[in-house]
């Protein structure tokens, strides 16, 4: 083993030390999570889903017991696909109906200014 390939070996080794020890906490943040089609093989007992490589796979990717609220928008193409032509145009269209709502319940929010009225300060 050359030592690039130790190297290589002793940063995958922490990392699995490091994912098996650390515990994800629950955070008050509301999330949108953009993914493509899930591809499942396998329905199995207790609306549990399996892909074709064997994995569970879930609607929320895992998300939902440590974010305040969860959103998941389907869109075309696989995990690399989605960001090209043409699956990205339905991605960004999305993605800009996520920020919209994000930014009409921010500033319907007590005390916070519309983004209009803020522009319309900026201007003057």
């Amino acid at each position: 083993m050359d030592a690039l390939q130790f190297q290589s070996q002793r940063i995958g080794d922490a990392f699995v030390r490091a994912i098996t020890r650390y515990e994800m906490p629950q955070v008050p943040v509301h999330v949108a999570l953009f993914r493509p089609k899930l591809d499942v093989h396998f329905h199995l007992n207790g609306n549990r889903r399996v892909d074709g490589a064997r994995n569970y796979v879930s609607e929320d990717n895992g998300w939902t017991p440590y974010v305040e609220s969860l959103r998941v928008f389907e869109v075309p193409g696989d995990h690399d696909g989605m960001v090209l032509e043409p699956n990205v145009r339905v991605l960004v269209a999305s993605l800009r109906r996520s920020i919209d709502d994000a930014e009409l319940r921010f500033t319907s929010q007590p005390g916070h200014a519309s983004a209009s009225a803020v522009s319309a300060a900026a201007a003057r």
